[in-house]
């Protein structure tokens, strides 16, 4: 009974009162700076490692679609596998005494052969640098040394082995590494003084001489 008249005395004084003790609010309070700052921090670090791991996911995705760049074709043969590696070899001279001049000549010979055949854009010519050391004179094993596929050798005579003192007799030999064996050999007799057009005859017989399978094989074009 002492509780409804209350009820009832509140009612007629114009509403309930609440009791302050009883009543809870309905806002939460606000949370101390402390407590906002550090929650802000961790909602920055969340947002930074996820910056950083999409980053990451779209990096590797971009690295696994990009599809690699195309290897070049292996150059038709690479320039120096496509060409025929001859060596020249230093012309003996065959004149008794072997004087300087003679040693010279037959110098001259070889140089102008290599000179000519060098220029030759199937042939690659081995100078004389590469020949250093080269040791024995069996053909098949200086050309395993040199790594060429085909050697030309020779030697010269002016004088009584020729027909007069001013005619050169030059002989050539073309010899095939792979088949270890010359395939090719010719003597000229020619005068002093027109050896320069003889050498010039003489690389393109040289060059006619090499067999057709040798140009096939190194994607070369026999002319």
């Amino acid at each position: 009974h002492g509780g409804l008249g209350l009820l009832l005395r509140s009612v007629k004084n114009g509403g309930i009162t609440p009791n302050p003790a009883q009543c809870t609010p309905v806002c939460p309070r606000p949370p101390a700076p402390d407590a906002l700052e550090s929650m802000h921090g961790r909602h920055r670090g969340n947002a930074m490692r996820w910056i950083v791991l999409t980053f990451v996911l779209l990096t590797a995705g971009c690295a696994v679609m990009t599809p690699a760049a195309p290897e070049p074709p292996a150059v038709a043969a690479n320039q120096e596998n496509s060409q025929l590696r001859m060596a020249i070899l230093p012309f003996e001279t065959l004149d008794r005494p072997p004087t300087e001049a003679r040693v010279a000549d037959s110098a001259r010979v070889s140089n102008g052969l290599r000179a000519r055949l060098a220029a030759d854009p199937a042939l690659e010519v081995v100078i004389d640098d590469q020949m250093m050391g080269i040791t024995g004179s069996d053909l098949s094993n200086i050309a395993r040394q040199l790594g060429v596929d085909f050697i030309v050798t020779g030697w010269t005579v002016m004088g009584s082995t020729a027909r007069s003192d001013q005619v050169l007799r030059i002989h050539y030999q073309l010899f095939d590494a792979e088949m270890g064996t010359e395939i090719w050999s010719q003597t000229f007799d020619q005068d002093y003084a027109q050896i320069e057009e003889m050498l010039d005859g003489t690389a393109i017989a040289i060059r006619r001489a090499i067999p057709r399978r040798a140009f096939s094989a190194n994607g070369g074009a026999r002319k």
